[in-house]
């Protein structure tokens, strides 16, 4: 189990490719592909990290800003899942799976690269193939038509933004890497778009040099305009009709006639907020693992539609605070917020300590899959790309 760290990588980006694809080359895509492609990487994980906690006879140390965190949330999953007993089902399991994977990928992950005392440039190298090969299936689906798996495009388009920012490669692959990003910046959803633009704003304020920014601050701004106005000109892409209906929701208000999806994730929010003013002891834990929420007068059929268990057993609430709240309520709430403060402070400090870019790529993610997740939240309680980004940020953080 020497190689675990790598298992881990390459485990669940193969996984996560290779099923997306398959499920769509036999017409299964959306919604009703989505939990049976997740189940697809998330039970090897499990048994991998489960079979390594075996192996070396118990939970790996860990230390760090991050691993504070963890530890603070690993001490109130008892608490959400004895919460959560009286919602029971399916749902209850699921969760309880995805807070057991978040909790042993990290602590596997940084256990492993302690072990083997694994060196930046080691590291550096192994993401970098699993980039350009990541790069190569997504441009394959893009040509092809399909829709590529969301996680993976941030995860390869935060990597991408922040290499082309710091000046390292030749025009060649300069140029490929940014043709790349905007290719794939066509396919992506509102929340790909806004973390995009977090991962800019955030290299420009924290990690470019000020002799840099001259040409950094352009490309900010060029960027979302090429994007919509080039590509959109001459390709279907969603980001076309998703930017006309964000401009039209800004100038009428949300409504069904202006965009049903928008209107939906404020009909789910109004139902959290609803559910916690009439029994305030959900505030402080939240409604614990499987919580689900009665949509049967929701709009949107999709919704309704695609449930696993039925409208009146919705586990899917759109926007990430009114998930985390109905979930695991204020103290949750307080946990994701200290992971992203934990990484905006790390990237803050990156100019005066000058860490290894890896330290600032890993952080980029954090907060790139958070802005990814707040208008889809089901992203990244599932990601295992987060624990992964905050156990070797803990971990690269001191090592020069």
């Amino acid at each position: 189990m020497t190689l675990s760290w790598k298992s881990i990588l390459y485990l669940y980006i193969c996984l996560y490719t290779f099923v997306s694809t398959v499920f769509f080359l036999v017409g299964v895509s959306g919604f009703s592909a989505t939990p049976y492609i997740r189940a697809a990487y998330i039970l090897p994980l499990l048994i991998l990290t489960i079979f390594y906690v075996l192996k070396i006879g118990g939970i790996p140390k860990v230390e760090g800003a991050y691993a504070r965190v963890v530890k603070v949330f690993v001490l109130f999953i008892p608490i959400w899942l004895g919460i959560g007993v009286s919602n029971g089902g399916l749902y209850l399991i699921t969760d309880f799976l995805y807070g057991l994977l978040f909790i042993l990928i990290f602590f596997v992950f940084y256990g492993s690269l302690r072990l083997n005392e694994v060196t930046q440039s080691e590291f550096s190298s192994v993401l970098n193939k699993l980039v350009l090969i990541t790069i190569g299936i997504l441009d394959f689906n893009f040509i092809f038509g399909m829709s590529p798996p969301g996680l993976l495009l941030v995860f390869v388009s935060v990597y991408i933004v922040y290499r082309l920012s710091m000046f390292s490669d030749n025009k060649y692959m300069k140029l490929y890497l940014l043709f790349s990003v905007l290719m794939l910046a066509t396919t992506g959803n509102r929340g790909y778009i806004l973390s995009l633009v977090v991962v800019l704003v955030c290299i420009v304020f924290f990690v470019v040099d000020r002799r840099k920014m001259k040409i950094i601050v352009p490309t900010v701004i060029i960027i979302p305009i090429v994007i919509w106005s080039l590509f959109s000109a001459y390709l279907p892409s969603s980001i076309e009709r998703r930017f006309t209906e964000t401009m039209h929701i800004i100038e009428h208000g949300v409504s069904i006639e202006n965009s049903l999806a928008i209107y939906q994730r404020f009909y789910e929010q109004q139902v959290v907020f609803d559910t916690l003013n009439e029994n305030i002891l959900l505030i402080p834990f939240g409604s614990g693992f499987g919580a689900t929420l009665n949509m049967t007068n929701s709009e949107d059929d999709s919704v309704m539609n695609s449930q696993l268990l039925g409208a009146a057993k919705t586990h899917n609430i759109h926007f990430l605070h009114a998930s985390i709240l109905y979930r695991y309520g204020v103290v949750g709430m307080a946990i994701y917020l200290m992971f992203l403060c934990c990484a905006v402070y790390n990237l803050i400090k990156y100019k005066r300590n000058k860490n290894h870019p890896l330290f600032v790529y890993f952080n980029l993610y954090v907060v790139a899959v958070i802005a990814f997740s707040v208008p889809a939240s089901s992203y990244l309680f599932v990601d295992p790309m987060l624990p992964i980004s905050l156990a070797a940020s803990d971990y690269f953080k001191d090592r020069s």
